[in-house]
């Protein structure tokens, strides 16, 4: 089963909320102010094909956005991931460049450059409905998922919907998660 990694999720993850609002209305800085100003939850992923992660996959992740950078708690851990808005394009689009802590390009490794995916989204009400691309495939110009090509995890659209979360629910998603313990039963004595 495909699934998708934490960063993904991040670099799928982040788009801002409110009352729809034209496409030619508005700014980035705009746009960016609506994000910073509630944190988010992955409510739905549409991978294409029913492959994609099961439900609940990302019940654990909480995003924020700060300006520019998006940050993905999970488990204790960050993601990083940069914003660049274009609320004047119709649909509305969104590169998203993997980023260390202080929105600086950085990819998973020294031999892996920072990836950008191209995206578009929406404001829906209370959610964010994003569309985007896998790194290597070009940006997508309607809100509709497609399955990657067999073999290929470099290809596909992804849809992901986002809703509010209350900051308490952002802090128990993103807090490190317990470890499961079990205890060694003592061999019996005869």
């Amino acid at each position: 089963m495909r699934t998708l990694s934490l960063t993904a999720a991040l670099l799928l993850a982040i788009a801002g909320c409110g009352k729809d609002k034209p496409s030619s209305g508005g700014t980035e800085a705009d746009d960016l102010k609506t994000l910073g100003a509630s944190k988010w939850g992955i409510a739905k992923i549409d991978s294409g094909d029913d492959k994609g992660p099961p439900a609940g996959f990302f019940d654990t992740l909480a995003i924020e956005v700060k300006g520019s950078l998006a940050i993905a708690k999970d488990d204790g851990q960050e993601k990083h991931g940069t914003l660049k808005l274009d609320p004047a394009k119709s649909p509305r689009e969104i590169d998203i460049t993997q980023a260390d802590k202080d929105g600086k390009p950085a990819g998973a490794g020294p031999d892996r450059p920072a990836e950008t995916v191209k995206g578009i989204y929406k404001f829906e009400g209370d959610t964010i409905v994003i569309a985007v691309a896998s790194p290597k495939v070009p940006r997508p110009t309607e809100f509709k998922a497609v399955a990657p090509e067999k073999g290929n995890s470099d290809s596909g659209v992804f849809v992901v919907t986002f809703k509010k979360i209350s900051d308490d629910e952002a802090a128990k998603r993103g807090a490190p998660k317990p470890k499961p313990t079990f205890a060694i039963p003592s061999p019996k004595k005869n």
